[in-house]
């Protein structure tokens, strides 16, 4: 295990009988929170298929949203590579992730919506495009692919 000491985590060794100041910060390795622990973050939703295309649709959540502060959405900039981006957003509003790709003296923005539907689902809209500031919305679910969704207990 590993504590976290202003910013930096440090390992621990926790035997049973041993105690930790309340609010003490723990990292561990494993799917299950010891006994008399509480988890601060858990994931939510992981995309079962990151490099398909992705359209508008809702995805149910593993547990409800408000017993968090606020959720992370991690983005796939595009289905065919590995970059990534993430935009926090309060439980209950609207979030946008975001995205820009230049090459030379063009540029394409790229911006898909994650809004709570319910306490147990979030929904997205389709990805859009724009190549300049006048041009026309386009398409492409290929772009801005959500691929998890973390929901955090604390700041």
């Amino acid at each position: 295990m590993k504590y976290n000491d202003n910013g930096e985590y440090k390992d621990i060794y926790v035997k049973s009988f041993d105690t930790l100041p309340v609010g003490t910060e723990v990292d561990f390795d494993g799917e299950t929170v010891p006994q008399g622990w509480t988890a601060v973050n858990n994931v939510l939703w992981t995309n079962p298929n990151p490099t398909s295309d992705f359209s508008n649709q809702s995805v149910t959540l593993s547990e409800d949203a408000n017993d968090y502060k606020y959720l992370e959405i991690y983005w796939k900039n595009r289905k065919d590579i590995n970059e990534w981006t993430y935009t926090k957003m309060m439980t209950g509003t609207i979030g946008y992730g975001f995205m820009i790709s230049a090459s030379g003296t063009s540029f394409r923005a790229f911006s898909r919506q994650a809004s709570n539907v319910t306490t147990t689902s979030i929904a997205f809209s389709v990805c859009n495009y724009m190549e300049s500031l006048s041009s026309a919305l386009t398409t492409a679910n290929n772009y801005m692919i959500p691929y998890k969704i973390i929901g955090y207990k604390e700041w």
